[in-house]
């Protein structure tokens, strides 16, 4: 940890200096902001990303129909409608010639459920 502190501490003194060469920095960057990391931090930033992979949260404006949904169905349940049109201006616009080829390795029934 202490390895990727040091690197991460290092990177952001990196990026300043290339900005401060380039005048590119702009004084309302949050770059400007930056206080070296902390171990600490650290542990604490990798605990929130292994808790976000375990623990499910519902949104506060969760609609009933996605509580009837599994919960690969339910990610995607808020863009839906989003997807659906792609796929149907997708499908429209590209029309496979004869000689297509699969990858053997794709999931073919997984792709239908989405």
């Amino acid at each position: 940890m202490e390895h990727i502190v040091s690197e991460t501490n290092k990177y952001a003194q990196q990026v300043v200096s290339q900005m401060l060469e380039n005048h590119s920095l702009h004084p309302k960057s949050r770059i400007c902001k930056w206080r070296d990391t902390t171990v600490d931090e650290l542990f604490v930033f990798f605990g929130i990303i292994l808790a976000m992979g375990v623990v499910v949260k519902t949104s506060d404006n969760e609609d009933t129909c996605t509580l009837r949904l599994e919960y690969s169905e339910a990610r995607l349940y808020k863009i839906q409608p989003i997807l659906s049109h792609l796929n149907n201006k997708f499908q429209e616009m590209y029309r496979p010639a004869q000689n297509l080829a699969l990858d053997e390795s794709i999931d073919v029934e997984r792709l239908a459920r989405i």
